[in-house]
Formats: C-alpha cells, sequence, structure tokens
C-alpha cells in the first residue's frame, strides 16, 4: 500500500465498541503500514470465541467496559480519554447507540484532528431515532466509511448524498482469506454430501428455527444441516430439533475461530445456509467456495449481501417461509453442474473484493482522500 499520509507524526486512531477475532487482520495490516502512530481504542466485551483470545496485540488500547442503559444507549468508560491531537485523524464507529461517539466527535474536531465516520449506512433494527442520531454523526465528520460499495451507491442516491462533497468511501467488509484458503479443499458439487453449513451466533437473527422446521418438512430427504456456533439460542434450537425429529438431520458443533477445525465441516458441504438476516458469515461460507442459501428480501440483511448475487453465487426464498425454504434446498441441491459454476462465482466475489487485504488498501486509500480534501495533504 502507498503512504496517503499527511504526516510522520499525525496518530491514526480508530475506536470501537470491541476488537472481534475478524477485525484483526485488517488492524494488524494498518498497524503494519502506520506504524506505531496506529492504535484501536476499544472495550472489553464478551462475544465468545470472537473476543477471546491470550494476548493483546501492541496496537490494542483498551476502555472501561460499557455502560449499557435501558434506552438503549451505551457509554464507553474512558471514550473521551482518548488522546487526540491536532493533525490526528479519528475513526469513530457509527454505531448510534454509542453515545460517547458524539463527545469524540465534537472533541477531536475542537482540538483540529480529523474525523472519520465508520459504519452501517442502513441496518434492518435500525429505529427512526437511531438513524436519526447516526445522521447527526455522519454530519459531524470529515469522511464517511461505509460497510459497502452498495451503501456508498445508496447514500449517493439520497438528497443530502447528492450534495455531499465530502470523502464517501467502502471497504467491503471482509475476512482475512489467507487461513481459510490454506485449509479450503477444492470443491466439487458431486463428491459432497447433501449437506448444508451454518457457521455463526446462535440468535433470533439467524432464524436457525427456520432451517429446523425445513428440515422436518423435507422428511427423509437425506439432507444433513451442519452448524458451527453457540449463543444464547442455542438450547431452544436443541429443544426444538428433538420436537421436530431432526436430530439425525443436524450436527452440531462448537463455536470456534480455529479455520482447521472450521474447514473440516465446510470442506463437507454443499451449500452455505443462512435462514435470517445473514452479514459477515456470508463471506465466510462463499470463501469455502459455498453457494448460499439466502431470503430474498435484501433489505432485511446486513450491508454484507452486497457480496451476494442471486442466480450467481447462490439461491433464495421467501422470508420465515418454511415451504419456500425446503423448495429451495431441494431445488438446487442436487444441481451439481449449477453448483460448481456457483462456486466459482463466490470464491473470485471473496477474492476480488471482500477480504481484509483489500479492507486495508481502501482504508488507507480512503484516510489519505479524507486528508487531501481537507486541504493537509
Amino acid at each position: 500500500m502507498a503512504d496517503e499520509s499527511r504526516d510522520e507524526s499525525a496518530r491514526v486512531t480508530i475506536i470501537q465498541p470491541a476488537v472481534p477475532h475478524y477485525r484483526l487482520d485488517l488492524f494488524n495490516r494498518l498497524a503494519e503500514h502506520f506504524g506505531a502512530r496506529f492504535a484501536v481504542y476499544a472495550s472489553p466485551t464478551d462475544m465468545g470465541v470472537l473476543t477471546a483470545r491470550p494476548d493483546a496485540p501492541g496496537w490494542e488500547r483498551l476502555l472501561g467496559k460499557t455502560l449499557r442503559f435501558r434506552t438503549g444507549v451505551e457509554w464507553q468508560r474512558g471514550i473521551l480519554s482518548v488522546p487526540i491531537r491536532r493533525g490526528d485523524t479519528v475513526v469513530v464507529s457509527g454505531a448510534p447507540r454509542g453515545l460517547g461517539n458524539l463527545g469524540t466527535i465534537l472533541r477531536a474536531r475542537l482540538l483540529g484532528a480529523r474525523v472519520v465516520w465508520w459504519g452501517h449506512y442502513l441496518s434492518p433494527t435500525t429505529r427512526p431515532w437511531r438513524h436519526a442520531l447516526r445522521s447527526l454523526l455522519m454530519r459531524g465528520a470529515h469522511g464517511l466509511l461505509f460497510y459497502t460499495d452498495d451503501e456508498v451507491a445508496s447514500y449517493r442516491a439520497t438528497a443530502s448524498g447528492r450534495k455531499d462533497r465530502r470523502v464517501v468511501a467502502a471497504l467491503n467488509n471482509g475476512l482475512n482469506l489467507a487461513p481459510i484458503a490454506l485449509h479450503r479443499l477444492p470443491y466439487h458439487a458431486a463428491d459432497r454430501d447433501r449437506t448444508l453449513l451454518f457457521v455463526g451466533r446462535l440468535t433470533d437473527k439467524a432464524g436457525l428455527d427456520l432451517a429446523l422446521r425445513a428440515l422436518a418438512r423435507g422428511g427423509e430427504a437425506g439432507v444433513t444441516l451442519h452448524v458451527v456456533g453457540d449463543g444464547a439460542g442455542k438450547d431452544t434450537l436443541l429443544r426444538l430439533a428433538r420436537e421436530l425429529g431432526v436430530n439425525g438431520e443436524v450436527v452440531w458443533h462448537p463455536a470456534t475461530t480455529d479455520e482447521a477445525e472450521i474447514a473440516d465441516v465446510a470442506n463437507r458441504c454443499r451449500m452455505f445456509l443462512y435462514p435470517g438476516d445473514v452479514g459477515l458469515s456470508l463471506v465466510h461460507g462463499m470463501a469455502y467456495g459455498l453457494p448460499a442459501i439466502l431470503h430474498e428480501d435484501r433489505s432485511g440483511h446486513m450491508p454484507e449481501i452486497a457480496a451476494f448475487k442471486a442466480g450467481k453465487t447462490g439461491v433464495t426464498f421467501a422470508p420465515k417461509d418454511v415451504g419456500s425454504l425446503w423448495k429451495a434446498i431441494a431445488d438446487s441441491i442436487d444441481e451439481t453442474e449449477r453448483l460448481d459454476q456457483m462456486s466459482d462465482a463466490a470464491l473470485e466475489t471473496v477474492a476480488n473484493d471482500f477480504n481484509t487485504a483489500r479492507m486495508a488498501q481502501r482504508f488507507v486509500e480512503a484516510i489519505g482522500d479524507i486528508n487531501r480534501d481537507c486541504g493537509t495533504s
């Protein structure tokens, strides 16, 4: 990556609610580029295996615990004590419930730092008050970083987006492909069992109960679902599987960030299934070359749905419709030649755009553009 920094002493500081495992490679790459001037401030957060690691990276700085109030507002203890000086670039989380982000933006601007807002443009769970707060945070920044190019296009299509002359860019949220490529086996659908992969946290958003009901609808069709993940909803899902009589069609695997363990499951599967509102799990499945089965309401998914093209990298079903989901499974799982083509398209998509190497390049380019746009190149 070409060095786009404007000042060898100016710091690049990112403030996040947490540092999950899937962000480590991106931040490692940015630390390699910016050196000692780079730091990420975050609160200790329990996200299971996603935040469990023995050693903190050299670029990580811990804030206090996050306080959560009944109104949905959150406050990261210590957020207003993050070191900021004139000429720095401060990247704040776009999460609207994080009230400290607003204070950080105001403080950074008063101190003469450049502010970059980084977050979702819209998400299916956004409430009106959160959208209003998100818009306020965006207005206070010198530049905007969205998760995907599709979000940039959506923003630019609005009246405020068309008038916005700031740098508006996207990282195309992705994963570190190196460990996946190391363990991924060549995909030939006809050589694999009639199996589906789900990987992700077991929450209501995942909609995994719909998958269990669809398998029950299919009866003895010989389709197996592998579930890699844990979460608050696991016990309920285990009970439902017993009630539906599909225990023999579901294999439960613990949550893990070890790609060797994930690959041991993914390399057996023909397709990736996420019945609910998919996010980064989609990129994970596609990185293993698995065609995806997702519901067709793109507005209901997280921004990473931008990586998916119906009919090219997978198939769709009607949201929350058990019969439609089972039909999507039954109609596609034995179309092995078509699945091979979809697998190639999925791998090409993540290799070109949705990976941490490309994210780091885009981040550095965006920071350079924002600093030049502010007249400080």
